[in-house]
């Protein structure tokens, strides 16, 4: 992908910028509003969460220190829902031990402030590309049959494929972790939130009405462990 291509891509993004300073969470999200059309910002990780839980978020920017939060509770939790979103570090901590438990995370990179606007850009560039590369952007089945991630329409031939909400929730939980496997009691509770009383049963119509719609293949059942979406 060339620049141009990746700077378009960017424009249609949504980025969560994390930062417990206020004056610095409005300076950085000005200068992320030059690059994104969408901005989510927040100055602390429970208002981040709502934000994640009720937007459509692309990339996540996070400073590392909070002063009565865990950021790596909230980086654990973040990834058992979502494996592939890409998260840039930017904080004022240098601690090496830090980085070093920021590495796990599989964070996208871990800038120093004060901010090189050079690295971030580098940054937001591979986050764009891993976004792409992994699907997350548009997700290509057999027979013309496209996801647009972003827009969340499945269309055969340009033609709109209807998606029930549930539908489409499992078609989400599932791109965000595709290639991973999801257990049958995480998609149940990310589907259906408290509703814990779902059945067994209901799960797997669930899963066979998106089957019919995506093609059988692509929804594996690992027995009594879970699903995978496998896509190349």
């Amino acid at each position: 992908m060339n620049s141009s291509m990746i700077e378009k891509i960017l424009k249609e993004l949504n980025i969560l910028y994390i930062e417990p300073i206020q004056e610095h969470n409005i300076k950085m999200s000005e200068i992320l509003r030059m690059k994104s059309s969408q901005i989510f910002s927040s100055l602390t990780l429970k208002d981040a969460t709502t934000f994640y839980n009720t937007e459509k978020i692309d990339i996540i920017i996070m400073e590392i220190n909070y002063p009565n939060e865990n950021p790596f509770l909230f980086l654990n939790n973040l990834r058992k829902i979502n494996r592939q979103i890409p998260i840039i570090i930017v904080s004022g901590t240098s601690s090496t031990d830090t980085i070093l438990e920021s590495i796990p995370h599989n964070i996208i990179d871990y800038i120093v402030k004060p901010v090189d606007l050079k690295k971030l850009k580098l940054a937001l560039y591979r986050a764009v590309a891993q976004i792409y590369d992994n699907g997350m952007y548009v997700i290509k089945f057999e027979n013309n049959l496209v996801y647009d991630v972003r827009k969340k329409i499945l269309k055969e031939n340009e033609q709109d494929i209807d998606l029930g909400k549930n539908e489409l929730k499992l078609l989400d939980i599932l791109v965000a972790n595709k290639n991973a496997l999801m257990s049958t009691e995480e998609i149940k509770r990310l589907i259906w939130e408290n509703d814990y009383e779902i059945t067994e049963q209901a799960l797997k119509s669930l899963i066979n009405r998106l089957r019919t719609k995506i093609g059988k293949k692509y929804i594996k059942n690992v027995s009594t462990l879970g699903y995978i979406l496998e896509i190349k």
